[in-house]
């Protein structure tokens, strides 16, 4: 092996090893290939030290000569195929006499990098991205954004030349490199020196990861914070996993745009609701008592989409089967047919959620919701309340302090929430019912479900029922998608969020299968068709047998709720946080009252911002994060060039007006409730 490959594999063993354990074997099988190219082309490398310079080429040794990298066509990467796709690359001396080569994309060759001077192709792409929305450069690798002020993200790594160049100018932000072709990594490492990449602190490197595996490691990090460079020659090459995981990353960040509009826009609802029910913290138990419960026991997950009218007659048979778990819209329907679920999901912390139960009693059923819920939930007659882990700032940081409950995944849809908690029980395997995630038929509910109830309670002759349902159609951009038998569906942009976040959840979590019970409901990936018939020919439980005893030591073995000791030792450490809490709060407030004062006083508007500027850096520092979502979930306000100093100012203004203003209404709904 030639010195630069040696240092690479030293330095990415070093720096990854358990991706260099997962890999070392393919990658010993690529090198093997590459071995007789790798033996004998001539590079000038320093062989008296351990520090390697950059690979140069003799020219006048490769001047009419060509070497050939052969690939091993046995890849078996999620989403990729080999089809139409290149069995090898030329690579050959450029006119500056660094590397590069031509890839053969069906019948056409395409240079992976500059024939004349990559090196220096790769510096002025880095260069470039400092002052120009969307920069290309021959081999159309571009990056929208206007400077790395996010951590570079490349599709592919080609040879190696932009990612190396990114690294050098940019090391602060991080690197990370996707690559799903073993053998293009190996080539690269070969040729190129990457002590600059694997040198930089955050670094990311994953080869031939499944496209959610990728997801997961770029989202601990920040879908937001990234900035995604694409290359022709990769996304050509393996054009399916690159469109998948692109598909993904715009999903993802969807899902976050989405989240942080919501909390803008119900914060101060979430934060009001936690105050009045931060006592249910003390004297309800969570879901936690129920973990790994179930692992002998099948669960249902009952939606409310028009096909759960398919399912109703049976539901009594599934209970005696499998756990039956309703979400909030689903109760009433499923109390017209005389069964009543094992438990039912409510976490939405709107008015209009709790008037789902309102009226409603399950005796023997267990509300599972949050503290965040409306108040009226926790007057809801069943057999027990109990709680999952807030999401929402105020409860989250409760929870954080010492005080959870158990914390379910949750993708904007209850129905996901409940499809969590069966996971989280650890059920053998998981049925969806009514889970439509569309309108089948142009219908929006089940017969019978609190929206179908109230469409028709409130209708008259000007405003119909079917003008509800047209409204619920298209209150967002819709879609055409495909049943489980094949018939198409209207759905839309947010019934395909939740869809999306049932099959990557479901992928990861192999451990859970799930099936549907419905064959109307939106198909999703790793999702199969289940037939009713099957599941209602297994034996039941009828009050004696093995079915009714593991169903019953489910619900014993649960622990208990708390007892008088421990409920006086959780109001002792509820008294704790929230004295920490109030604190924090007033340090937050304070700094805002000195920020609004000094805008005040200070009559130099230069002056002023410089002083603004170090208070907002006291607002947004790491450690004030969680008050941060609390207080004041927007970004913290930049000054820009094109704004003046007056108009930034005032921003900053407004800001700590409404840091103000949240502090007193915390306080206010926190003494309603006799906390202070």
């Amino acid at each position: 092996m030639n010195s630069i490959l040696n240092n690479n594999l030293r330095l990415l063993q070093g720096r990854f090893p358990q991706l260099y354990t997962l890999i070392k074997d393919e990658l010993e099988n690529s090198l093997l290939l590459l071995k007789p190219f790798t033996e004998n082309f001539p590079l000038i490398s320093k062989s008296s030290s351990d520090e390697v310079s950059s690979v140069k080429w003799k020219a006048l040794a490769l001047k009419d000569e060509k070497i050939i990298v052969p690939w091993d066509t046995s890849r078996e990467v999620s989403g990729n195929s080999s089809e139409g796709m290149s069995q090898e690359w030329q690579i050959f001396s450029s006119k500056s006499g660094f590397p590069t080569g031509i890839a053969k994309i069906g019948d056409e060759g395409i240079y992976i990098h500059s024939k004349y001077d990559p090196t220096r192709e790769g510096e002025r792409f880095a260069q470039s991205c400092d002052n120009t929305t969307e920069n290309k450069n021959e081999n159309s690798c571009h990056v929208d954004e206007s400077a790395f002020d996010k951590m570079p993200v490349f599709f592919g790594v080609g040879l190696g030349y932009e990612a190396i160049a990114v690294a050098q100018r940019y090391p602060q932000n991080g690197i990370a490199i996707i690559e799903p072709d073993i053998g293009v990594f190996a080539t690269a490492l070969c040729l190129l020196d990457f002590t600059s990449v694997f040198s930089v602190e955050n670094c990311i490197v994953l080869v031939k990861a499944p496209q959610q595996s990728v997801i997961a490691v770029l989202e601990k990090h920040g879908l937001g914070k990234c900035c995604f460079i694409k290359n022709k020659i990769p996304l050509s090459r393996n054009k399916k996993y690159f469109e998948d995981l692109n598909t993904l990353i715009q999903r993802n960040l969807n899902k976050d745009e989405i989240n942080t509009r919501t909390q803008r826009r119900f914060g101060k609802l979430w934060q009001r609701n936690t105050c009045k029910n931060i006592r249910h913290l003390v004297s309800k138990r969570g879901i936690a008592s129920f973990e790994n419960m179930g692992k002998d026991l099948d669960a249902c997950v009952l939606g409310a989409g028009p096909s759960l009218d398919t399912i109703l007659p049976f539901i009594g048979e599934i209970k005696k089967r499998c756990l039956l778990i309703a979400v909030d819209t689903a109760l009433r329907a499923c109390l017209r047919q005389g069964v009543e679920p094992d438990f039912v999901f409510l976490s939405d912390p709107q008015y209009w959620n709790a008037r789902h139960i309102q009226g409603l009693s399950s005796l023997s059923s267990i509300l599972v919701t949050e503290v965040a819920a409306y108040p009226s939930v926790f007057r809801f007659s069943c057999k027990e309340i109990v709680l999952s882990d807030s999401w929402y700032p105020v409860g989250r940081y409760f929870a954080d302090k010492g005080l959870k409950k158990g914390l379910l995944g949750t993708g904007g849809s209850i129905a996901t929430s409940a499809w969590d908690f069966c996971r989280f029980c650890g059920c053998k395997r998981i049925f969806l019912a009514g889970v439509d995630l569309g309108f089948p038929q142009k219908k929006t509910h089940a017969k019978g479900s609190t929206f179908e109830e109230k469409v028709h309670t409130t209708a008259d002759r000007l405003h119909p029922a079917e003008t509800s349902g047209v409204s619920a159609l298209f209150s967002a951009p819709y879609s055409l998608g495909t049943s489980y038998v094949g018939n198409p569906m209207i759905t839309d942009s947010r019934m395909k969020l939740y869809a999306w976040w049932f099959e990557s959840h479901v992928a990861s979590h192999p451990e859970a299968p799930t099936y549907s019970l419905t064959k109307d409901s939106l198909k999703i990936p790793g999702i199969a068709l289940f037939p009713l018939e099957e599941l209602l020919e297994q034996n039941g439980a009828k009050g004696e047998g093995e079915d009714y005893r593991t169903r019953k030591l489910f619900f014993d073995n649960a622990v208990p709720a708390c007892d008088d000791v421990d409920r006086q030792e959780r109001e002792k450490k509820l008294s704790h946080i929230l004295s920490e809490f109030l604190t924090n709060v007033d340090r937050i407030a304070e700094c805002a009252r000195q920020g609004k004062g000094l805008i005040k006083k200070i009559d130099c508007p230069q002056e002023a911002v410089k002083k603004v500027n170090e208070i907002n850096d006291v607002l947004f520092d790491k450690k004030n994060k969680a008050m941060a979502e609390i207080l004041f979930p927007v970004p913290k306000p930049e000054k820009e060039k094109n704004t003046d100093d007056k108009s930034f100012l005032a921003t900053c203004n407004v800001l700590y007006q409404e840091i103000i203003q949240t502090e007193n209404e915390i306080i206010t709904n926190l003494s309603k409730v006799n906390l202070l």
